[in-house]
């Protein structure tokens, strides 16, 4: 047994299977590894299968202590019979560092060009339990957050990537015991990092630890895990452990300073979000005839009678989607011009205009991820070529086949269409940019054009900061945390979401908390999407579907940001005056939020509270000392905003939702 120890914590490791004992010298607690798990080191031969290996597999090992609180071990040997010469003479360097209360594990690959086989990737450090006897939940930055009980009667045995909207947007996770010990799991290397959540049915406990993916087929480069051990915890202080971890990362420019640099970021605060739909066309879908829409001066004719039904005032933020030529998601990534049939350029010059005369700001939506197979761009041959040689398709989307784009290529198309709509006095206050604060860090294995998972993410953020340089508001479609210091809004980051492979047979996945804004409040505009229909449920990406558990509603009230929605008449079609009173009632029913967010938009959240054991009433309170407490069974709020005290409810039937 190898001992590494200070004044904070001692830890033991097992010499041959590298095995974790932590002892916190302050309280005791004795937070202990999974003897087993997939593998320590995953290898793929160049003529034979994957195959995982424990470290306890290896054949050889060369310690090197460095001091009393430092030490690392070099494993080789390993016994892959598909390499018929030998053992494969590679593998890893693992050292282990005490600096104060953190343990820092690091990875590195050992000789990984010598041999005829590919180190993959690796499961370790593997999970800490959490101490003998201790209650507790892991804390999950999964969508907006999460609480799941240690003792969860789940059988479970989950990977999950890191950096995905209704996944884990952050890249951290913590233990947090019910008499406050606690640890939390920072990575110093997310690009690649995955985790693994296992639930055993309550017999042992649950426990998270990372998976560090290849990077182009292996593993190549150093990953870093540091482990925070806490004698004294909570939710809040996790939350602001991760900040100051990110912050250390260069990750947390608050939305005061975007608002300094570019003024038109406080637009996104203490106003409405109200997206305008124009055109969808179904020639994809076996509908050639098939093309819906309203012209451009139909919309703002709307938009200017909603907002005057809703007593709207003159901070909003309109979000045009199908503006491009054919309409949504149909030419990416090249949309220009705009179509003819709502209005082209003098059209679309004219709804800016009459958008900004409300004092509202206008954004339009664009796409550089979706890469459709009928545009004169796929000529170019820029899709993402997976590892196996192929660039995989999805028709799920309006434009029907499509790759996707490669992230590299993304700013090249930007700067044309962008520039396209300066030189013919279309320019606009900013861009949604779909996709990429969503979805996964795509990789491509096109030797023209190759791409790691950093490259996407740096590819991405020079892309989302081009925007800035122009003086934009830029925001995508969910928090990946990657994003925040070039991204000053998102469209939402989803509460109360549920893993697919659970669909059915749980009503929740643990207890769902704001966990997100918790943390990054101050630094980006996160709405909640509120559709005026609850029973609506979202779809997000390939049949993957969110339900709305909760009000949507509260839950903007409990983390400050403003509401984000489409009604009925903001869309194609034909309505009555009716209608439009109704989506007028609705509009106007979300008042308390757009309000709320303006006194709180650029606040940290300083406290947390969560005030029932079910999650069904929680409290937030903001740096201004701005209070928010809802109570989802109720449906019953209570804010407080410097001396002013409000109380409100939000029924189980919306304003100006039809029954039946």
């Amino acid at each position: 047994m190898k001992t590494l120890k200070n004044s904070h914590l001692q830890v033991g490791i097992d010499e041959v299977s590298l095995t974790l004992s932590v002892r916190d010298m302050r309280n005791g607690k004795i937070w202990q590894m999974s003897e087993d798990g997939p593998g320590d080191i995953g290898v793929k031969g160049h003529c034979g299968p994957y195959q995982t290996f424990m470290f306890r597999e290896a054949k050889k090992r060369e310690w090197n202590n460095f001091s009393e609180t430092s030490l690392e071990v070099t494993l080789t040997s390993w016994p892959y019979t598909a390499n018929v010469w030998s053992p494969l003479g590679f593998g890893f360097v693992v050292r282990f560092t005490l600096r104060d209360d953190v343990l820092s594990v690091e990875l590195s690959p050992h000789r990984n060009e010598a041999y005829e086989a590919s180190i993959i990737d690796s499961y370790y450090p593997r999970g800490l339990m959490f101490p003998e006897k201790s209650k507790g939940d892991l804390v999950l930055p999964y969508g907006q957050g999460c609480l799941l009980d240690k003792d969860s009667k789940l059988e479970l045995d989950m990977v999950l990537p890191g950096y995905v909207g209704p996944g884990f947007v952050m890249p951290w996770w913590g233990q947090l015991c019910n008499d406050g010990a606690a640890l939390i799991a920072l990575a110093n290397t997310p690009d690649d990092l995955g985790f693994r959540i296992r639930c055993d049915g309550g017999r042992g406990g649950a426990s998270v630890n990372p998976y560090w993916q290849a990077s182009l087929g292996g593993f190549k480069y150093k990953r870093v895990m540091n482990y925070k051990f806490l004698e004294k915890s909570s939710v809040m202080e996790l939350a602001k452990t991760y900040r100051r971890h990110a912050e250390g990362q260069g990750l947390a420019i608050t939305l005061r300073d975007k608002a300094a640099d570019r003024s038109s970021v406080d637009s996104l605060i203490g106003g409405p979000h109200m997206n305008i739909w124009f055109m969808s066309t179904f020639s994809q879908f076996n509908h050639q005839s098939r093309v819906n829409f309203m012209r451009f001066s139909e919309g703002l004719r709307r938009y200017r009678k909603l907002c005057s039904l809703a007593g709207v005032g003159r901070k909003g933020l309109s979000h045009i989607d199908g503006w491009g030529r054919d309409g949504y998601d149909y030419n990416h990534p090249e949309v220009m011009p705009p179509d003819i049939r709502l209005g082209s350029w003098d059209g679309l010059r004219k709804l800016r205009d009459g958008i900004r005369k409300l004092g509202h700001t206008v954004l339009l939506h664009d796409n550089y991820v979706d890469y459709y197979k009928h545009t004169k761009a796929y000529k170019n041959d820029e899709g993402v070529l997976n590892m196996d040689g192929i660039k995989h398709e999805s028709t799920e989307w309006l434009g029907g086949p499509q790759e996707w784009l490669c992230s590299t290529k993304a700013l090249k198309y930007m700067r044309n269409n962008f520039n396209e709509l300066v030189e013919n006095g279309c320019d606009i206050d900013g861009f949604y940019l779909d996709c990429w604060s969503i979805g996964h860090l795509r990789e491509c294995f096109d030797h023209k054009h190759p791409a790691t998972r950093t490259v996407t993410r740096k590819a991405w953020s020079e892309a989302l900061a081009f925007c800035h340089d122009r003086n934009y508001v830029v925001g995508s479609e969910s928090g990946n945390d990657w994003a925040v210091p070039v991204m000053d809004y998102c469209h939402t980051v989803q509460p109360d979401v549920i893993p697919h492979i659970l669909s059915g047979k749980v009503s929740a996945f643990g207890k769902a908390i704001p966990l997100y804004n918790m943390v990054w409040h101050d630094c980006l505009v996160c709405p909640a999407w509120i559709n005026q229909d609850p029973r609506t449920a979202a779809v997000v990406k390939d049949g993957l579907v969110i339900p709305e558990l909760r009000d949507l509603r509260l839950w903007a009230l409990l983390w400050g940001g403003p509401p984000a929605f489409r009604t009925k008449t903001m869309c194609y079609g034909n309505f009555t005056e009716k209608q439009f009173e109704e989506d007028g009632a609705f509009i106007s029913s979300l008042k308390p939020i757009w309000e709320f967010n303006g006194y709180v938009g650029y606040e940290p959240i300083v406290e947390w509270k969560l005030l029932s054991a079910d999650s069904s009433s929680q409290k937030t309170v903001f740096g201004n000392g701005s209070e928010a407490e809802v109570d989802f069974n109720s449906g019953r709020y209570k804010l407080k905003c410097g001396k002013r005290k409000i109380e409100g409810s939000f029924g189980s039937e919306h304003p100006g939702k039809r029954k039946g």
